[in-house]
């Protein structure tokens, strides 16, 4: 039986650059994302979240979404939102400023 995991904890902190946080596991199912929290202390960042292969060829979820610290943001968007085996979860911020990413899911 799948359980719900800790998928992503840990901190983002590249500019203009798609990191990847979170690779479904290849020989798996697939992963199914339950939870996802971009959080910022300080200042204010904009980040986006891309699924897929590649961070080419990742398909943008998250568009340009505005946190101001201290504050988090749990988009809507990630919950229930289905990543094929072998695809991954990029996060790109925009200028640098450290933000924590955390996501858990159910692997298959």
């Amino acid at each position: 039986m799948a359980t719900n995991k800790s998928l992503i904890d840990g901190i983002q902190n590249s500019v203009n650059t798609a990191v990847n946080l979170y690779t479904s596991p290849a020989n798996g199912g697939g992963t199914r994302i339950t939870a996802f929290t971009a959080s910022l202390d300080t200042a204010t960042e904009t980040y986006r979240v891309f699924v897929g292969s590649s961070a080419v060829a990742a398909k943008e979820i998250i568009q340009a979404v505005a946190i101001q610290g201290p504050d988090q943001n749990s988009p809507l968007e990630l919950i229930n939102h289905f990543v094929t085996a072998g695809d991954s979860i990029f996060v790109q911020v925009s200028t640098g400023s450290t933000i924590v990413v955390r996501a858990s899911g159910i692997e298959f």
